[in-house]
């Protein structure tokens, strides 16, 4: 009897050492994620706050020697000038300033250990998504906005013509899910007919503005013949 307690535990072992485990990778990914994220979060900051390496590892003491200005306005501009100044100067530097500011009263030795690093990171990031949004991401949310804008046309325009050819139907009737269905789907196929043919066809641009009214009028024919249809079945069903 006491040996079976003991075969039970040493199978029992083994798998709950699989799964702490794989917990513990488990748990390891996500700080390592979590790290790396917070990592590209700072350096994008750093790489906003400065434009380039050279402003990271400025020295703050060094100024500028002062313009010479002669100074030809009357007494009421001057005075008013240095109103304004006085003004501008008594104003509090903003967050990002004063962050900005005390980043570049570190020492050196940190801006360039630590502070550089960082700016690159974040350089990087800014460009990677650049160039991402560029290739990618703009082309795809403007054929998006496409699909957008067409299909709230030709629900508006739906809604106009079958009001207008069966007054009596209601705006329920007219703006049922089938209806919505039959114009999200064709203006889903149709943008991506244009999209094929656009990069297929070099004069597509020339005449897509008359394809894309041509198949708006397609879809609304479609709509249209089912509601007549409809209404036809209706009022066979009523006699």
């Amino acid at each position: 009897m006491s040996e079976e307690p003991k075969e039970l535990t040493e199978a029992s072992d083994p798998k709950e050492k699989r799964e702490q485990d794989k917990k513990k990778k488990k748990a390891g990914r996500k700080a390592a994620g979590a790290a790396v994220a917070f990592t590209a979060a700072v350096g994008v900051f750093f790489s906003s706050l400065f434009g380039t390496p050279n402003d990271l590892l400025a020295d703050p003491s060094r100024t500028e020697p002062p313009a010479i200005v002669m100074d030809i306005s009357t007494d009421d501009e001057a005075e008013e000038e240095q109103e304004t100044q006085d003004e501008e100067n008594t104003e509090k530097p903003g967050f990002f300033a004063r962050i900005r500011a005390y980043i570049l009263k570190l020492p050196l030795f940190v801006r360039v250990a630590i502070g550089l690093p960082l700016w690159a990171i974040g350089w990087l990031v800014t460009q990677a998504f650049a160039a991402l949004w560029k290739l990618f991401l703009a082309p795809v949310a403007g054929h998006i906005l496409t699909f957008i804008l067409m299909a709230a046309i030709l629900l508006a325009v739906m809604t106009v013509l079958l009001k207008t050819v069966f007054p009596d139907l209601p705006l329920k009737e007219i703006l049922s899910r089938p209806n919505i269905l039959i114009v999200l789907i064709g203006c889903t196929l149709f943008c991506i007919i244009n999209i094929v043919m656009g990069r297929q066809d070099s004069s597509f641009e020339r005449w897509e503005p008359l394809i894309r009214f041509g198949e708006g009028a397609f879809i609304l024919l479609i709509v249209l013949a089912r509601m007549a249809l409809r209404k036809r079945k209706l009022a066979a069903a009523a006699a």
